[in-house]
């Protein structure tokens, strides 16, 4: 599945990170399965 950045919700909003994804795979199956991902700002 490929998601529009479009209509992703991730991009509703103001903050943006582009980062690699794939070699966190904690994280990718997080966001493969729709789990919440908790964020944490510097």
């Amino acid at each position: 599945m490929i998601e529009k950045a479009l209509s992703a919700p991730a991009f509703q909003s103001n903050i943006y990170v582009i980062a690699r994804i794939t070699n966190n795979e904690a994280l990718l199956k997080k966001w493969r399965n729709g789990e919440t991902v908790k964020v944490i700002r510097a």
